[in-house]
C-alpha cells in the first residue's frame, strides 16, 4: 500500500532543542529510524527566527546526509505586516540569508512561506526562476497560499515559461479536510505534491483540551504557534467530535494521536508522492509516532467513525463557510456579472467590516456597489430600488446582496420586497440573488436562519422531509461544502451561537413548518384549552413589524414571533397514529379529538420555545468586523491594514455600550483596559488579535533601544519608531479619552470611566481628581498640559503610580495590571499604531472620532411634523413607500457623514490626516455629554419610575446634538454609569428572580425642536457575562443528569404501556392524553430546574425594543420604530408623557 513520506519538522529547533549538541543527537536519532528529511523555515523557531536555520548549520545538517527544506522569509523590506516579502531583493535577500545560517549552497525545496499581497506575482516569480536557473533549489514550492493565488501563479509561470511550483505545504488533518474539495483537485490537476504539516491539530486530537480551558497546553492565550486556531478547534461541536472518537477507540486500545496519524498514511487523500511533517519537541515523540503509523490501516469501524464525526464539522465552522461562499463568488465571477451590492449601517463595526470586504474584491477585481442604509426604511426603499431589479424573476441576472450590520433582527425576504405574494402558489425563488448576513444583533430573526433559502415554500406533501431539510447542501439552516448557489437564499453568517445555542429553537422551527395546520377555534369545548392558549404570553410583534410596516388586519394568528409557514401535509399525523406491532390486541387508535389536543399541545410547546427566544430581549455578539476579518485570514490576505481595521471594528462595540445584554453597562466594566461587550469570550477575540498583532508586527532586531524608550515597561507610545513605521503595537492603555489629543487632565475629566466613579459632576468629585493627581505628584500645571508635551518622567512612571493610587478611589480597572506570561499575552492592553510622523492613534481612539464623525454633522432643519416622516410601529405596506421610516431628506443628511468616515478608515496615507481633522468632532461631543450629564444630575433631573428611571433633554447648549440616536446613547451610558456608581456606593441594586442587573435600566429622551418629536433610548440595567467555561462543564453535568431522567422516562413508558393496555377497552382516551401531559409537564419542569444559569438566556437583557413595541400597541402614540437597535425610537412631542406613563408598568429588562 502507498503512502506519504515522512519528514521532520525542525519549527522547535532553536526551542527544543537550543543547543548544537542536542541538535546533532536528534539528527543522530532520525537517522536511526530512517529520517533524513528536515522541514525548516527563515522565521523557526517562532520565537526566535533564524536560530532553525543556524543551529542545522553548526552541524552540517546536509553534509551528514540531510535534505533540507526551507521558506523565504516573511518580513517585508519596509513593512512588517508581510507586504512586500516578495519582492525580487527581497526573496535574494532572504535566500542568501538563509544559505549562509545553513551553510550549503543549495536546498532541495525552496517555498514561499506565504503570500505576497502587494508585489506582482510576474515579479515574483521571474526572480524565483532566476534563483532556480542559479542552481539554488531543486523544486520550487507554495504554503499557505489560497486556491485562487495558485491557480494565478501558475498562470504566470507557464505563460513565462517560468519554473512552475511542484510541492505544496498546507494545513491538513481529521479536523482541516476543507482542502480536499477546494485546493487537491487543482493540486492533482498540475501534479503538484503536498506536504501536510500539524497533523495532530497542535496536539488538539489527542483529546486532552477541554472547552475553553488551554491552559498549560498549546492552545493557552498568548502561544503564537497555535492560538490564531483557537476559533477553528476551541469549539464545543469540535470537542464533541473528538470525544466521539476517543470514545470508539478506547475500547481498541488506540490512542488519539495513533488513530490520527494513521488515518492520514494510510486513509487520507495523500499518496506516495505526498509527505507528512512530523513535528516534535522530544526525540521519543517522533520514535512513538513512527511505531504508532508502522501499524497499518485502522479497523475499519474507527474509519467509519471519522468519517461520519469530521465530515459534518466543515459545515458548522463559519470562518470555513465564509471561505467556502466567497470562493465560490470568485470562480462563478465574470465580466459581465452584476456588481455586488454591499449595504452598510452607519456605525463603526460595520464600517471596518465593508473596508476590509471591499478591500478583498478590490483584490480579487470584482466590482461592488456600497449603498449606506441608515434604518428600516432606507432597508425597504433598497430592496425595492436595488435588490428586486436584481432578480431574474425582474429582468435581472442575479448577483450577491452582502448586510452588514443589516437585518438580522427582521424577516429580510419580506422587507426586501423578495418574497412571493402568499396567494400565488408557486415555488419561492429569490431570483437568484444570494443575500449575506452579518449582524451583531441578537435575537436572530428566525426566518433568515433556518428558512432563507429558496425553495423552503415548496408544498409539504410534494416533498419528503429529509430532503426538504438536506437539500441544495443544507442541512437543517446550515450549509454544507456542497452548497452551491442556484436561486439564490438568504444566508446569515454565524460566529458560533446558532450551533451552540439554538438547537431547541431550531427543532422547535422545523416542528411547526412540518406540522398540519390546526385550527383552535373547532376545537370542542368543555376543556380549558382556549383559555389556555389566551393566556400564553403575546411578547413582541413580527419581528418584520418593527421596520414599519404593517400584516393585514383580520390575521389574527400573526400575533407572537414569527413563525414558519405551515402547508398542508400529512406526515407527522401519520407518526402520531402509526402502529409499529401487528398484534391484533394492541390498544385501538386515538380519536380525532385526541389527535387534534395532542397536536395543538405540541404546537404550544413549539410556540413557546420561539416566543421565549424572541421575548429574550437583545444583545450583541462578536464584531462583523472580526468576521469579515476571518475570511481575510481563511483566503491569506491578512495584513496590517485588514487586522488594524478588524481591530477598530472591536473597539468600537464597547464605545457604544453594545454587551451580550444589549445596549446598556456591563459587570464587566470594573475590569482592566478593554474590558467591555463580550467578557471571558471578548478577552479571547481580543488576545487572539494581540496575537496576530505579534505575528504581523514582529520585533525589529534594529530596535535594540526600545527599553531605553520605556515602550516595554508600560509607556503608551505617541510617536512611531521612524518616518515609514506603520506597525500596530501593544499598549497598556489608561481607560483615559483621547490622551494622546488632549492634555491628561481634559482626558481624565471625560473619560466615560473615570468621571462617573469620581463625581466629576460635583465640586467635591472636582476635588477628588485634584487630589487623585497631588497623590501621584503630578501638578496641575503639568496635567494642564498637552500630553504629549509633560515631563518625560513624569509619563514613564505614570502607569505604575496610576496602579498604586487608583484603587484608593475605587479605579482599580483605569489600567491594565502587570503582565504575566508570555509578552504577547497582555490581558487587557489596548492597540496602537502610527503613520510615520504623521499620526499615533490608538484603536480606541479611531473608534470615538469614526463615531462622532457619523454623529455630529451640519443638521438639515427639517419640516414641522409630517405624520408621513414619523408612521406609527406599525404601519402599512403603503406608509413605507409613502415615506415611512427614514426620510429621504434624513438620510441625505447623514450621507455626507457616512462617506466622511469610510474616507478616514481608507488604507491610503490620507487616512491619519483625516483622522485627525475630526479629532475636534470627537471633542465637542465629549464635552458636550460631560455638560449635559453634569447639568441632569446636579440639578437632580432624572425621575425614578417603577420600571426605570428617566431624563429628558430639552434644553440648553447641546440639545440639538442629542437628537442623533448615537449620540444620545452616549449621554445614556455615561449617566447611566454614574448612577450605577451611585447605587453600588449605597449598595442598592435591581433584581429579577435570580438575575441580578449591573444597575437600573435609563430611558433618555432628546426634544428635536425642528421636527417636534423626542428621540427616545432606552440602555439595560446590564447583567454581567457568560462565562464559557463554566457552562461547558455544567452541560456536562446536565447531561448526566439527563441519562438519569431518560432512565426514569423509560420506566414510565412501560408503566404507562401497561395502563393503556388496561384502558383500552374503557375508551378513556381523553385521560390517558390528560395523564400523559401532566408526566410530560412534570418532566419539563425537572428540566427546567436544571436550566443553567450562566447562559445567555439568564442574562438581563434588554427588552426595550419589546416594550416600546406594546406600548405603542396599547397606546396609539405616534411612534417611529426605525433603527436597527430597537431600543431607540422617535415620540411625537404631544405624545411623549402617555407613552412613558405606559412603558413604566412594562418588563423593560429580563
Amino acid at each position: 500500500m502507498s503512502r506519504p513520506s515522512t519528514i521532520f519538522g525542525g519549527a522547535l529547533i532553536g526551542t527544543s532543542f537550543t543547543t548544537a549538541a542536542q541538535v546533532q543527537e536528534l539528527l543522530d536519532q532520525l537517522q536511526s529510524i530512517g529520517i533524513n528529511r528536515i522541514d525548516t523555515a527563515a522565521r523557526y523557531s517562532p520565537t526566535s527566527p533564524g536560530s532553525s536555520e543556524r543551529l542545522l548549520g553548526e552541524v552540517r545538517a546536509q553534509e551528514q546526509g540531510f535534505t533540507i527544506d526551507t521558506k523565504t522569509s516573511t518580513d517585508g523590506s519596509l513593512k512588517t505586516d508581510g507586504s512586500g516579502s516578495l519582492t525580487a531583493a527581497n526573496i535574494t535577500k532572504s535566500i542568501n540569508d538563509s544559505f549562509s545560517r545553513l551553510h550549503v549552497v543549495n536546498v532541495h525545496i525552496l517555498y514561499f512561506h506565504r503570500p505576497d499581497p502587494e508585489t506582482p506575482i510576474a515579479e515574483q516569480a521571474s526572480e524565483i526562476h532566476r534563483q532556480y536557473l542559479e542552481g539554488r533549489f531543486e523544486k520550487f514550492g507554495l504554503s499557505n497560499f489560497p486556491p485562487g493565488l495558485v491557480t494565478e501563479f501558475i498562470a504566470v509561470c507557464e505563460d513565462k515559461n517560468y519554473v512552475k511550483p511542484s510541492v505544496y505545504q498546507g494545513l491538513y488533518n481529521l479536523l482541516s479536510r476543507e482542502s480536499e474539495k477546494t485546493l487537491f483537485p487543482l493540486l492533482r490537476k498540475h501534479g503538484i505534491a503536498f506536504n501536510a504539516y500539524s497533523p495532530l491539530a497542535g496536539g488538539f486530537l489527542t483529546g486532552r483540551a477541554t472547552r475553553g480551558d488551554t491552559v498549560g497546553t498549546r492552545y493557552a492565550p498568548g502561544n503564537q504557534t497555535t492560538s490564531a486556531l483557537n476559533v477553528k478547534y476551541d469549539t464545543l461541536d469540535m470537542h464533541r467530535a473528538v470525544a466521539g472518537l476517543l470514545d470508539t477507540i478506547d475500547p481498541l486500545e488506540i490512542s488519539g494521536a495513533e488513530a490520527c496519524l494513521r488515518w492520514l498514511y494510510y486513509h487520507s487523500i495523500l499518496d506516495e508522492k505526498d509527505g507528512v511533517i512530523l513535528g516534535a519537541s522530544k526525540i521519543s515523540q517522533i520514535v512513538q509516532n513512527l511505531s504508532d503509523i508502522s501499524k497499518g490501516p485502522l479497523p475499519e469501524i474507527v474509519v467509519q467513525k471519522i468519517d461520519s464525526l469530521f465530515a459534518q464539522l466543515a459545515m458548522y465552522l463559519p470562518r470555513q463557510l465564509i471561505s467556502h461562499l466567497y470562493l465560490q463568488l470568485l470562480r462563478s465571477h465574470h465580466p459581465l456579472s452584476p456588481p455586488v451590492l454591499i449595504l452598510v449601517a452607519l456605525e463603526p463595526d460595520a464600517l471596518c467590516a465593508c473596508r476590509i470586504l471591499t478591500a478583498l474584491l478590490k483584490r480579487d477585481y470584482i466590482p461592488h456597489k456600497i449603498q449606506p442604509v441608515a434604518g428600516y426604511g432606507d432597508l425597504a426603499r433598497a430592496g425595492e430600488e436595488l435588490v428586486r431589479p436584481m432578480q431574474t424573476t425582474n429582468g435581472g441576472s442575479g448577483g450577491v446582496v452582502v448586510c452588514l450590520g443589516v437585518g438580522g433582527l427582521v424577516d429580510l425576504a419580506e422587507i426586501l420586497g423578495m418574497s412571493q405574494p402568499e396567494e400565488e402558489e408557486i415555488e419561492e425563488d429569490m431570483g437568484g440573488v444570494e443575500i449575506w448576513v452579518f449582524d451583531a444583533r441578537r435575537p436572530w430573526n428566525l426566518a433568515n436562519v433556518f428558512g432563507g433559502q429558496a425553495g423552503m415554500g415548496q408544498a409539504m406533501a410534494e416533498i419528503d422531509v429529509n430532503a426538504r431539510r438536506r437539500g441544495r447542501g443544507v442541512d437543517q439552516g446550515r450549509i454544507t461544502p456542497a452548497y452551491t448557489s442556484k436561486s439564490g437564499g438568504i444566508i446569515v453568517f454565524d460566529d458560533g451561537d446558532i450551533q451552540e445555542e439554538l438547537g431547541s429553537e431550531r427543532d422547535a422551527y422545523y416542528a411547526l413548518l412540518e406540522m398540519p395546520e390546526v385550527d383552535d377555534d373547532d376545537e370542542s369545548d368543555g376543556d380549558d384549552d382556549e383559555e389556555e392558549e389566551e393566556s400564553m404570553p403575546t411578547g413582541s410583534k413580527k419581528r418584520k413589524s418593527w421596520s414599519g410596516r404593517e400584516d393585514d388586519d383580520d390575521s389574527d394568528e400573526e400575533d407572537g414571533p414569527p413563525t414558519p409557514t405551515k402547508t398542508k401535509q400529512f406526515r407527522l399525523l401519520d407518526c402520531l397514529i402509526s402502529n409499529d406491532s401487528p398484534s391484533p390486541e394492541e390498544p385501538k387508535q386515538l380519536s380525532a379529538r385526541s389527535l387534534k389536543r395532542r397536536l395543538l399541545r405540541m404546537k404550544r410547546k413549539h410556540d413557546a420555545t420561539l416566543q421565549s427566544y424572541y421575548s429574550s430581549g437583545t444583545s450583541y455578539s462578536e464584531p462583523i468586523s472580526s468576521l469579515v476579518y476571518s475570511l481575510a485570514s481563511e483566503l491569506g490576505r491578512e495584513d496590517n491594514d485588514l487586522l488594524w481595521l478588524g481591530i477598530v471594528g472591536i473597539s468600537s462595540l464597547e464605545l457604544s455600550g453594545r454587551t451580550m445584554t444589549g445596549v446598556g453597562i456591563s459587570n464587566s466594566s470594573e475590569e482592566g483596559g478593554s474590558a467591555g461587550w463580550g467578557g471571558q469570550r471578548g478577552e479571547h477575540l481580543r488576545q487572539i488579535f494581540r496575537d496576530e498583532v505579534h505575528r504581523l508586527n514582529p520585533p525589529d532586531p534594529l530596535e535594540r533601544d526600545r527599553d531605553i524608550r520605556g515602550e516595554i515597561n508600560g509607556v503608551i507610545p505617541t510617536t512611531a519608531r521612524s518616518p515609514t513605521d506603520t506597525s500596530i503595537r501593544l499598549s497598556p492603555e489608561p481607560r483615559f479619552l483621547l490622551v494622546r489629543h488632549w492634555s491628561l487632565y481634559e482626558s481624565m475629566l471625560h473619560s466615560p470611566y473615570l468621571a462617573p466613579r469620581l463625581h466629576v459632576w460635583t465640586e467635591n468629585g472636582r476635588k477628588r481628581l485634584h487630589k487623585l493627581l497631588a497623590k501621584m505628584g503630578i501638578s496641575l500645571t503639568q496635567c494642564h498640559q498637552f500630553y504629549t508635551h509633560m515631563d518625560m518622567e513624569l509619563k514613564r512612571v505614570l502607569r505604575g503610580r496610576l496602579l498604586k493610587y487608583a484603587p484608593m478611589y475605587g479605579l482599580d480597572g483605569l489600567v491594565p495590571a502587570e503582565p504575566t506570561g508570555h509578552a504577547s499575552s497582555r490581558e487587557g492592553w489596548g492597540f496602537v499604531r502610527c503613520w510615520g510622523w504623521k499620526a499615533c492613534l490608538s484603536a480606541t481612539d479611531v473608534g470615538v472620532i469614526i463615531g462622532a464623525m457619523l454623529e455630529v454633522g451640519p443638521h438639515e432643519t427639517s419640516a414641522s411634523w409630517d405624520a408621513k416622516r414619523l408612521p406609527r410601529a406599525r404601519g402599512t405596506n403603503d406608509d413605507v413607500e409613502n415615506g415611512g421610516g427614514t426620510g429621504e431628506s434624513d438620510l441625505a443628511s447623514l450621507l455626507p457623514r457616512f462617506w466622511n468616515a469610510y474616507d478616514a478608515l481608507s488604507l491610503t496615507s490620507e487616512s491619519p490626516t483625516l483622522l485627525m481633522e475630526a479629532l475636534p468632532l470627537a471633542q465637542h461631543l465629549h464635552r458636550a455629554i460631560l455638560r449635559t450629564g453634569t447639568s441632569l444630575l446636579s440639578k437632580h433631573q432624572i425621575r425614578h419610575l417603577r420600571a426605570f428611571r428617566i431624563a429628558v433633554v430639552k434644553d440648553g447648549p447641546d440639545v440639538k446634538l442629542f437628537t442623533n440616536p448615537g449620540a444620545l446613547t452616549k449621554l445614556a451610558l455615561w449617566i447611566a454609569e454614574a448612577i450605577r456608581v451611585q447605587e453600588r456606593e449605597k449598595g442598592d441594586s435591581i433584581k429579577i428572580g435570580r438575575k441580578r442587573a449591573a444597575g437600573t435600566p435609563l430611558v433618555l429622551a432628546g426634544l428635536d425642536e425642528d421636527r417636534d418629536l423626542y428621540v427616545v433610548v432606552g440602555t439595560g440595567g446590564g447583567g454581567g457575562v457568560i462565562d464559557y467555561a463554566a457552562m461547558s462543564k455544567r452541560r456536562e453535568e446536565r447531561s448526566k443528569k439527563k441519562e438519569a431522567r431518560d432512565k426514569k422516562q423509560r420506566e414510565r413508558s412501560s408503566r404507562r404501556a401497561q395502563r393503556a393496555a388496561e384502558r383500552a377497552e374503557r375508551e378513556d382516551d381523553d385521560e390517558a392524553e390528560d395523564e400523559e401531559s401532566d408526566e410530560s409537564e412534570s418532566e419539563s419542569e425537572s428540566e427546567s430546574e436544571d436550566e443553567d444559569p450562566g447562559t445567555k438566556k439568564h442574562l438581563l437583557r434588554n427588552r426595550f425594543g419589546i416594550a416600546f413595541q406594546e406600548v405603542v400597541q396599547e397606546t396609539n402614540a405616534r411612534v417611529r420604530i426605525d433603527s436597527f437597535d430597537h431600543c431607540v425610537v422617535e415620540v411625537q412631542k404631544d405624545d411623549l408623557g402617555g407613552f412613558l406613563e405606559a412603558l413604566s408598568f412594562r418588563s423593560v429588562v429580563g
